[in-house]
């Protein structure tokens, strides 16, 4: 229940300073969430471990993806983007286009400009959202 409300909106909203970052993660670090799921209420256990148990990533690790998934759409043609001044091809060595790289202005630009070329050449929304690295704590 949690998870959806700090989530909404995220790709829009994602914070960028660590400290913010920190602050929101401790959340879903929270002893109680983890503890609650599992049922394990013992003081000795590690909540790290619990959330590589349940394979919950970070959150900013979520909301990477969620912002990588937009832009994902949005070169598709799946979704519109009003303002497009900063989503033109880069260019690469001396003025030589690259059709898989974009200007970096927003962060989520340079994020997908990360991404190996068959994850950004992935044929349908699906094969994008399973290829994409999963982090765990």
């Amino acid at each position: 229940m949690c998870r959806s409300i700090l989530e909404y909106a995220s790709p829009v909203w994602d914070l960028y300073l660590q400290h913010d970052i920190d602050n929101l993660e401790r959340i879903q670090r929270r002893p109680t969430g983890a503890r609650f799921v599992l049922r394990d209420f013992r003081q000795r256990s590690s909540i790290t471990s619990m959330l590589q148990y349940l394979k919950w990533e970070p959150l900013s690790e979520r909301r990477t993806k969620a912002r990588l998934i937009i832009m994902y759409r949005y070169i598709k043609g799946e979704i519109a983007i009003i303002d497009t001044a900063n989503l033109q091809p880069g260019l690469r060595g001396r003025f030589i286009q690259h059709t898989h790289c974009y200007q970096q202005c927003p962060r989520t630009i340079n994020d997908r400009n990360l991404l190996p070329s068959r994850l950004k050449d992935s044929a349908t929304l699906d094969s994008f959202k399973n290829r994409l690295p999963v982090c765990y704590y």
